[in-house]
């Protein structure tokens, strides 16, 4: 991860954090000797690429949401998430080791 702004620039929380996107839906989190398991599905909603995010753990738990993709490349994907209830914008960009 290489930006994830939460009201505040919050990327500090996640450095050394890897995530590994498996074509099965799943994801793998390592930090330390920490690890942690989630999913992802992508499809389109509303004619946006959108990134759905889900852990169960407490400490990814900022990261589960349905994410629009606003760029992506072979390295980067870059997304929002506007939130429903206060209306402010979370930003977060996972890059390519």
């Amino acid at each position: 991860m290489t930006y994830f702004f939460d009201t505040t620039n919050k990327t500090a929380n996640y450095l050394g954090y890897n995530f590994t996107f498996s074509p099965n839906g799943t994801i793998a989190v390592v930090s330390g000797n920490a690890t942690f398991s989630g999913q992802w599905n992508a499809y389109v909603d509303d004619n946006e690429d959108t990134l759905e995010i889900a852990f169960s753990a407490s400490q990814l738990e900022n990261l589960s949401d349905d994410w629009e993709i606003i760029e992506y490349s072979e390295t980067q994907i870059r997304m929002k998430d506007v939130s429903g209830g206060n209306g402010e914008t979370d930003f977060l960009t996972l890059t390519k080791n």
